[in-house]
């Protein structure tokens, strides 16, 4: 199952106020097609010819605002939800948790969410899963339940979880390759280095990319990060001359935010085991725009 926030994305559908949530395989009748709604006292919202259906696979909808949103401040866009996982696209700039500054935190956001949308008591459970970089926007996946949180952090220590980032970069990469490094984070000035070889706590670090355009001095390029260390895919594209464009840190002094989007996450659902893709659109604003994807 692929999720979506943008309308391109659904453009198979007649509706353009649903999202897919089951994906099932066996043939169905007619009459079993019918979606219902059960807060409109069972009557069908959609029926077969407000489906795309192909291969013999049959979409279960729901009917939700295309563009769901926490409806807090910041506000913030829902992907997916269940009652197991919550999938956003985190803003950049927005801390992924909270730290010593006190800035507004992207897992305390969603918590006063679900608190509100819900009417939760007392505390709220949400597991942080993985986090993205303060600069870094796009997916951001989060447990609701301490099982569904167990189950993909250990889907994520097994590298079973598939993470895709969009970056552009200052310079002129390879048409694809892949980066093999050693890192070291100094955890005081929060800065992660390339060191030649293995250290005490040097990390390996491994992704692979592919170049999508080329516009000027900058380069569009899709990452499959294969391991998930801190700053990875900013220091190891510094490492090769091409760093992350805005990337005042490892790159060059800029105006601009970090090019930096996590633009897919791939894993197996907790309770339904089946495979989940989730988008999050691509930036609309520069350096983004500059490029025809």
């Amino acid at each position: 199952m692929i999720f979506c926030a943008s309308k391109s994305n659904i453009r198979h559908f007649k509706t353009q106020k649903i999202i897919p949530l089951i994906l099932s395989f066996p043939t169905h009748s007619a009459r079993e097609l019918n979606t219902f709604d059960k807060t409109a006292g069972s009557k069908p919202i959609l029926n077969r010819n407000d489906l795309y259906i192909s291969c013999r696979l049959k979409f279960y909808l729901k009917a939700v605002p295309l563009m769901k949103t926490t409806g807090t401040d910041p506000d913030i866009p829902i992907l997916y939800e269940d009652n197991h996982l919550l999938v956003v696209n985190k803003p950049a700039g927005l801390l992924s948790q909270e730290d010593h500054t006190g800035r507004p935190d992207l897992l305390n956001i969603c918590k006063s969410y679900i608190k509100e949308e819900y009417n939760k008591p007392g505390n709220v459970f949400l597991g942080l899963m993985h986090r993205l970089d303060r600069p870094v926007s796009g997916v951001m996946v989060f447990g609701k339940t301490s099982k569904a949180a167990s189950r993909i952090s250990e889907q994520i220590r097994a590298r079973k979880v598939k993470k895709f980032y969009l970056a552009v970069l200052d310079g002129d990469p390879p048409a694809n390759g892949v980066l093999e490094h050693h890192l070291l984070k100094n955890h005081k000035t929060n800065v992660t280095e390339v060191v030649a070889s293995p250290r005490k706590k040097s990390k390996l670090a491994k992704l692979s990319f592919k170049t999508i355009e080329r516009v000027d001095t900058m380069a569009l390029v899709d990452i499959n990060l294969e391991t998930g260390r801190a700053h990875q895919i900013r220091v190891q594209f510094a490492d090769i001359g091409a760093p992350v464009h805005g990337d005042r840190r490892y790159g060059k002094a800029s105006d601009n935010s970090i090019a930096l989007h996590a633009h897919k996450f791939r894993l197996i659902h907790p309770t339904l085991k089946e495979e989940m893709e989730f988008t999050a659109p691509i930036p609309s604003h520069a350096p983004w725009n500059l490029f025809k994807m």
